[in-house]
C-alpha cells in the first residue's frame, strides 16, 4: 500500500508541545480530549512508542471509558481513511502514513489492551498489584469506597460500644437521648477523617470549653462592628445587611454566656454558623459573610480581631 496522509491537528505544531512538558487550560467542550487522543497517536507515529509506554490518566471512570474509546477510533481511522494525496503546505499539519508506521498503528491496536489509559486511582492499583513484592502488598486486592467502608466501621464500632458502659457509649447514648441522627454523626466524623487525619493536618483541635468561652466573651463589640461596617462598606444595603448579621451575632454570644454548659453553648454557636442568610444578593452561611468582610481590602481592624476569634 502507497503512503498515505491523515490531518494532524495544529495544535500539535506548538512548540510548547515539543519541549516535553506543557499544560493546557481549556474549558469543558474547547477540546482538550480531542488534543489528547491525537498526542496519543502523535508519540504512536512520530516517536515510535509502543502503546504500552504511553500513560493517560483522567479523573472518572466514565472520563476513561470514552477517552479509550476514541483513541481506539483514531488509530483505526489512520490506518484506514488516510488520504493517498498530500496535502500542500506546511508538513507538520499531516501524518506521512506508510507501511511501517500502519504496521506500528495495527500492534497497537491489536496490544490495546494493555494500554495504560485509566483514572488516577486505576493506575495507582495497577502499579501496587504488578509491583507486589515491591510495595509488601497483596497479589489480588479491591479498590473500596472510602465512605462505604468508614461507614462500616463506624456502625460496627456504634453496636459495640452501646452495649458497654463508658465515655463512649455514655456520649453515643446521650446523643440520641438528644434526638440526633447518627447518620449525622457518621457523616460528620467521616469529614473529620478526611479533611483532618493526623497524618495531613490537624484540623480538629482539642475540645477547651472553658477557651471556647473565653473566645466568645473576647469578640468585638457590636458598636465598634457596627462603627467598622460604617467605614467599609459605601453601599448602603450591603451595609444594613452587615449591620443585622452583627445583630444576631451579638444575640448569639449573649446566649452562649448564659447557656447552662458548655456543650449547649457549642450547639448554638454551630445553629449561628451554619444559618444561612443573604447580603447584597449572595446567600451563604453567615460565618463566611463575616470572613469574607474580613478579607476585603482596606478591612478594619474590629472585623480582623473577629474573625481571628470565630476561627
Amino acid at each position: 500500500m502507497n503512503t498515505a496522509y491523515y490531518p494532524r491537528p495544529e495544535i500539535l505544531a506548538k512548540p510548547e508541545l515539543k519541549s516535553g512538558h506543557a499544560v493546557i487550560e481549556a474549558s469543558a467542550g474547547t477540546g482538550k480530549t480531542f488534543t489528547l487522543e491525537h498526542l496519543v497517536i502523535d508519540l504512536l507515529i512520530r516517536s515510535e512508542a509502543n502503546i504500552e509506554e504511553i500513560l493517560v490518566v483522567t479523573f472518572t471512570d466514565a472520563a476513561t471509558r470514552e477517552l479509550r474509546e476514541r483513541v481506539r477510533a483514531l488509530i483505526r481511522r489512520v490506518c484506514d481513511e488516510s488520504s493517498e494525496v498530500k496535502p500542500d503546505g506546511n508538513s507538520e499539519l499531516c501524518w506521512e502514513v506508510n507501511e511501517a508506521t500502519r504496521g506500528r498503528l495495527r500492534e497497537a491496536l491489536f496490544r490495546f489492551d494493555g494500554a495504560a489509559i485509566s483514572t488516577i486511582h486505576g493506575f495507582c492499583q495497577r502499579i501496587l498489584s504488578e509491583q507486589a513484592f515491591l510495595g509488601g502488598r497483596l497479589f489480588e486486592q479491591e479498590h473500596a469506597d472510602g465512605a462505604e467502608m468508614f461507614g462500616f466501621s463506624f456502625r460496627e464500632e456504634v453496636r459495640m460500644a452501646l452495649v458497654e458502659s463508658g465515655p463512649v457509649g455514655d456520649t453515643l447514648r446521650f446523643w440520641i437521648e438528644q434526638e440526633n441522627s447518627l447518620h449525622e454523626l457518621g457523616d460528620f466524623l467521616y469529614k473529620c477523617h478526611r479533611e483532618g487525619s493526623p497524618d495531613r493536618c490537624l484540623i480538629t483541635p482539642k475540645w477547651d470549653p472553658q477557651g471556647f468561652m473565653e473566645a466568645m466573651a473576647d469578640l468585638p463589640a457590636v458598636e465598634d462592628l457596627q462603627a467598622a461596617g460604617q467605614i467599609l462598606f459605601t453601599d448602603k444595603t450591603t451595609g444594613r445587611g452587615y449591620a443585622g448579621l452583627f445583630e444576631r451575632l451579638s444575640e448569639a454570644v449573649a446566649a452562649m454566656q448564659s447557656a447552662a454548659n458548655p456543650q449547649d453553648a457549642i450547639s448554638l454557636f454551630t445553629e449561628w454558623t451554619n444559618k444561612e442568610c443573604s447580603i447584597n444578593k449572595v446567600k451563604t452561611a453567615q460565618i463566611e459573610h463575616l470572613y469574607r468582610a474580613a478579607g476585603m481590602e482596606g478591612a478594619p481592624d474590629p472585623f480582623n480581631k473577629l474573625a481571628a476569634g470565630l476561627n
